[in-house]
């Protein structure tokens, strides 16, 4: 006889971390006044288990200049937002608000 699966049971235990629809509009957003100044030209998200990742590239053969990651790990009741310039940690906080007003401030290259 087949084993019966609970579909919510079975869901419950794998919840997987992803940017809300208002954070990440909020992301492209900035990302988007990147792109307008000729800053950056690519981006990429990532996901998985516990961590979603927005990475902002120059170009895509590069490594990425600016990350913006949100964790969650299991038992913890609320994310944890990071930004990352390169490999750099700049800035951690529970408020997603708090690193990307973090984000918006941080120095950029002038051209001449």
């Amino acid at each position: 006889m087949a084993k019966l699966i609970r579909l919510n049971s079975a869901r419950r235990g794998k919840r997987e971390v992803f940017f809300s629809k208002r954070e990440l509009g909020e992301i492209l957003s900035a990302y988007s006044m990147g792109v307008i100044k000729g800053d950056w030209r690519d981006y990429a998200i990532d996901r998985g288990g516990h961590m979603a990742t927005f990475s902002i590239f120059r170009s895509s053969r590069e490594h990425p200049l600016y990350s913006v990651v949100k964790t969650q790990k299991p038992g913890q009741n609320d994310p944890v937002f990071a930004l990352f310039n390169g490999p750099k940690p700049v800035t951690s906080s529970g408020s997603f608000s708090t690193v990307m007003n973090r984000f918006r401030t941080m120095p950029r290259l002038v051209k001449g």
